[in-house]
């Protein structure tokens, strides 16, 4: 009886140090997501220093279509350093994918090898740094970074950039807005699996409206932190994102419908829409839009137009910024806010894979998005309209944010992915449907508020 109450205590530490580990590093990442990758390999190694010694290689037997189709894109893009003119930075982003997506692949392993129990537990610990996170966003929105200016301040070994930040001799007086742009944007595409991971808890663990209670108040949040937030993106990718959610959430069929014709608009339509809005919309001179919508527009064109020079191959994964600096002069057309160039990246995955993979990556960029939709539509009913809206929020944002080659948001990605699997996984087996329609109901009322808020 000792021996078992003993070995009891030391499984009930471990499933709780673990939780408090992986809370922790929910909140890193939102503060410094640029950790993503880390936090990722954190996960897996966390996910099997829990499962019980069972056969591995039993459960990873199948390849899963869409690791398939993302080591076949990977794949390709190591290729492209053969015409690239930064081979060595092709090599390093095609190892950046390759890594994320092992390590990814190992997560969905494990998590397939973690108890029913062990699933409800980890989806608690992100819950709450999910939160925790919230809240410090939500702080330093309203404070302008006073929490990080503090800590940074303190700090002597701190580099002082001008670009980035106001100085007085050596004292940060502020720090540009667009600072916490990755943070929102990460939190944003963790709010859909949160929801669902809240939905799922065990319904005989955690009432109704307490789960209700909390859906309304991370989406409250969210969506204040957002609002006040600098980073229009994550406010129209949440938006449309709210939408997809509730067509899939009444009408499963309509929802996949939405995203998967929106994804395919996004990848094959890309070009003749970038020149549409330049030449016909003429957006770059639009008084109703930021300067920084208005300058993209800009970029997507010039972009755009370059891809006819290497259409099948593209220039290789990585050679924009190169081939941008190596021009001897660039033109600004009158009253555009910037100069015809492709600037460091097209600000535009479905731009950017055009022009530097061709034809053939932006081939392979679409069956990727379409096995991730098919990955969404394999999980339990009731895990659906959490991934979908999920992809839609990432596919959004991918339209007019970052670089894809960047490894925090390649690694966003695959963490958003992985925390829906974990949804599917807290569904029980014997119950597909077994999430409460009450609190589905919470969320979905909040998610229409939201929505139309934006």
């Amino acid at each position: 009886m000792l021996a078992a109450n003993t070995g009891r205590t030391w499984r009930l530490l471990g499933v709780n140090t673990v939780g408090t580990i992986m809370a922790i590093a929910v909140v890193t990442a939102l503060i410094a997501p640029r950790t993503t990758l880390a936090i990722l390999i954190l996960l897996v190694m966390l996910l099997y220093a829990s499962v019980a010694s069972v056969d591995v290689g039993h459960a990873s037997r199948h390849m899963p279509p869409i690791v398939a189709a993302a080591s076949i894109f990977a794949a390709y893009v190591l290729l492209s350093g053969i015409w690239a003119a930064t081979p060595r930075t092709t090599v390093y982003i095609a190892a950046i994918g390759i890594v994320t997506l092992l390590v990814s692949w190992a997560a969905t392993v494990g998590l397939a090898l973690l108890s029913h129990e062990r699933c409800q537990k980890l989806a608690n610990a992100i819950l709450i740094g999910l939160t925790i996170g919230l809240v410090f966003l939500m702080m330093e929105e309203f404070s302008d970074d006073w929490i990080k200016l503090l800590f940074l301040n303190n700090l002597p070994f701190v580099q002082r950039n001008p670009k980035h930040m106001v100085l007085r001799d050596a004292e940060i007086l502020n720090l540009a807005s667009y600072l916490n742009n990755r943070s929102i944007a990460l939190a944003s595409f963790l709010m859909w699996p949160a929801l669902g991971m809240l939905a799922a808890l065990r319904p005989g663990g955690v009432p109704w409206i307490w789960r209700g209670a909390a859906a309304s108040a991370i989406v409250g949040l969210a969506m204040v932190t957002i609002v006040k937030s600098q980073h229009e993106t994550s406010a129209l990718a949440v938006a449309l994102g709210a939408i997809v959610f509730l067509a899939a959430r009444f009408r499963q069929r309509l929802g996949v419908a939405l995203v998967g014709l929106g994804w395919l608009v996004a990848v094959t339509l890309v070009v003749p829409l970038a020149n549409f809005a330049y030449d016909e919309l003429r957006l770059q001179r639009s008084e109703h839009l930021p300067y920084s919508a208005r300058a993209r527009v800009v970029i997507w064109k010039y972009t755009a137009s370059q891809v006819s020079n290497s259409p099948l191959i593209g220039v290789g994964a990585g050679a924009t910024e190169r081939l941008d600096n190596n021009r001897a002069s660039y033109e600004i057309a009158i009253g555009d806010p910037v100069a015809l160039r492709t600037m460091r990246h097209a600000h535009n995955i479905y731009l950017q894979v055009w022009y530097e993979l061709g034809v053939i990556g932006a081939a392979l960029l679409l069956l990727l998005g379409a096995s991730a939709i098919g990955a969404a539509t394999r999980l339990r009913p009731s895990a659906q309209p959490y991934a979908l809206a999920s992809f839609a929020t990432l596919a959004v944002m991918g339209a007019t944010s970052w670089s894809l080659w960047q490894e925090w948001f390649m690694s966003a990605f695959a963490l958003t992915g992985i925390c829906c699997w974990l949804v599917d996984r807290m569904v029980p087996e014997n119950d597909p449907q077994s999430i409460d329609l009450k609190t589905d109901m919470v969320a979905s009322t909040s998610l229409s508020s939201a929505a139309a808020v934006q």
